[in-house]
């Protein structure tokens, strides 16, 4: 069974995003296809979570591994995982989630370990029990009774898919059985989970 102790080989970067910021004098920065994407977006608090997510790839990332901007290729994996390579022809080993006001970034430092990351926003008026039906297993259903469970199961589940690199296109996710406790160790997997104000987070390592 994997241990805890490894979760304190990830580094968490929580960013908070202004609506109000005007992120149009930074596109320049960026390619036409990016640019293409943050603007595809309709609503302009999401074009700022995303222009957000993208600086920390391109710019952030590289003063964290002490490499140029103009050295990160990002890829996606099929299930639309991004990653690069690092000069030593390592894979740089991050993931990114953005939710409401929040962009949040993980980076992990274990050795034969994916990471995931994932927050979610609590919505009170959102049909848990309905949403329940579609995206967890028979057991995990079981366990939900509230809006605070399922958020918190979402960003569980979330992560570890993310971890994992499969995503919802892969029928894995609907044979899990994940549990409610703040902290869940696996034969291949730990997840930690908390409550962030009107957010859950969960991270989550997964063995390669």
């Amino acid at each position: 069974m994997i241990k805890q102790n490894l979760l304190n080989q990830v580094d968490l970067y929580i960013i908070k995003t202004c609506k109000s910021f005007n992120f149009e004098d930074y596109m320049k920065f960026f390619s036409s296809d990016i640019r293409a994407k943050i603007n595809s977006f309709y609503k302009l608090e999401d074009k700022v979570r995303v222009f957000t997510s993208e600086l920390i790839q391109h710019y952030y990332l590289s003063k964290i591994y002490q490499i140029s901007p103009d050295k990160i290729f990002i890829q996606y994996s099929s299930s639309g995982k991004p990653y690069f390579y690092l000069p030593n022809g390592s894979k740089a080993n991050y993931n990114i989630s953005h939710s409401g006001d929040y962009v949040i970034l993980a980076i992990s430092h274990a050795d034969g370990y994916n990471v995931g990351i994932d927050i979610e926003q609590i919505d009170a008026n959102c049909n848990y029990n309905e949403l329940s039906s579609i995206v967890f297993s028979d057991i995990e259903q079981s366990v939900v009774a509230n809006h605070n469970d399922f958020y918190k199961l979402w960003t569980k589940k979330e992560s570890l898919l993310k971890a994992i690199g499969c995503g919802f296109s892969n029928d894995f996710y609907k044979n899990t059985n994940l549990n409610l406790l703040d902290i869940e160790c696996q034969d291949n997997y730990v997840i930690k989970s908390w409550q962030y104000g009107g957010y859950f987070i969960s991270v989550c390592l997964s063995k390669n």
